[in-house]
């Protein structure tokens, strides 16, 4: 019983470190994510099924993992560890990813900003739209909308705050319906008809180690990809750098009779990191 209660213990120890990494790296993440999806609006991992930042810094962890476990092999994640990290990461990214999260500040106070006598928005609808779950003052509005001001003075964090706590609870009980029924799904997908989620197949092996970093086609496929997405980057700031034409291939000139002319603008993408 002792030696059970002492792997206990150090299990539960584990997993304090691993959900304070955890929490230290969703911010981060966070942060990441606003800047290529919303201020660059290019790159958009969280727009495909799987994030490619979230990969990015499972290998990164990965790769520390593996220096740790060289010189210090009691501190070492295990794998169970980097994939509860990924899991949170991922989760954190389709909250606060494309058109989640992001898009609820601008919808609280948009219908109050646009008002004006001649769409009457306010005799429309703004009866039926709670107090408490919008920003209705224009003096805080005209900061968000035309900028020259800060989010931190406690006119607008008072205006905000009400509204924030109440769509979190919001989402927070729709994630934990979410939860509900993958967990009475659960035992049918994976006891009975054993989906093999190919989505978690390349994190279950990035963190297996072994054999999967010496494999030699896995880091021909990486400078293939990378190459063409550094090539691409460098066009952009340096547009005298060639153009390696991947993305956005407009096809429809190949469909000229009809009714296959009446398609339009048909393009075909390759992402390199997907």
């Amino acid at each position: 019983m002792e030696l059970n209660g002492a792997k206990l213990v150090k299990n539960q120890s584990l997993r304090k470190r691993v959900i304070c990494l955890g929490l230290v790296l969703i911010p981060i993440n966070g942060w990441w994510l606003i800047q290529m999806e919303e201020f660059r609006y290019s790159g958009h991992p969280t727009t495909a099924s799987l994030f490619f930042n979230v990969i990015f810094l499972l290998f990164l962890l990965t790769l520390f993992n593996l220096i740790v476990t060289r010189f210090a092999p009691k501190a070492a994640f295990s794998q169970a560890e980097l994939l509860t990290l990924y899991v949170m990461l991922s989760i954190a990214s389709a909250i606060s990813g494309h058109d989640q999260l992001v898009g609820l500040p601008p919808t609280l106070g948009h219908p109050f900003w646009f008002a004006t006598p001649e769409n009457e928005w306010d005799a429309l609808f703004f009866s039926h739209i709670p107090p408490w779950l919008s920003v209705s003052d224009k003096n805080v509005l005209r900061g968000y909308y035309q900028g020259e001001s800060s989010f931190y003075f406690s006119a607008h964090l008072r205006a905000w705050f009400g509204p924030f706590v109440w769509w979190s609870l919001f989402y927070l009980v729709v994630l934990f319906i979410i939860l509900c029924i993958n967990s009475i799904l659960r035992k049918q997908w994976i006891e009975s008809e054993k989906l093999s989620y190919p989505i978690i197949q390349l994190p279950l092996a990035m963190t297996t180690g072994g054999n999967f970093w010496r494999n030699r086609l896995l880091w021909v496929g990486f400078a293939i990809a990378g190459f063409i997405d550094l090539v691409n980057g460098a066009h952009f700031l340096f547009p005298a750098i060639p153009e390696l034409p991947v993305r956005q291939r407009d096809i429809s000139y190949l469909f000229t009779e009809k009714p296959f002319n009446a398609i339009g603008w048909l393009p075909i993408s390759f992402y390199p990191f997907a």
